[in-house]
């Protein structure tokens, strides 16, 4: 489902699900061009609301990563991130004070 937003892939080997407010994410992997690899991630833990995200707010208690790497660079004339490109993010400064919304 991930990898029809980005430029790239995204590999997770197993998702859990504690109660109802937290999940925990094994093994991940998220790649860009062949030899971009953005992040890579042993343990990804998530605890957020039930409540908030049952009104439509997504928002994070807590996240917790644990091992793994996180590969940011600044690529071409335009000083595009890898970041930016893989996840489609126009490279244009903004000066909104919403938050940023991912496609």
């Amino acid at each position: 489902m991930l990898n029809n937003h980005i430029e790239g892939t995204a590999q997770i080997d197993r998702v859990m699900v504690v109660f109802f407010n937290k999940v925990i994410i094994k093994d991940a992997v998220i790649l860009g061009t062949p030899g971009d690899t953005l992040a890579r991630i042993n343990k990804l833990a998530v605890s957020f609301s039930p409540i908030k995200l049952l009104r439509g707010d997504l928002h994070f208690d807590r996240i917790n990563i644990r091992g793994g790497v996180f590969n940011y660079w600044v690529e071409g004339p335009q000083g595009m991130s890898n970041l930016f490109r893989i996840f489609r993010i126009p490279n244009t400064p903004s000066t909104s004070k919403e938050p940023m919304v991912f496609p």
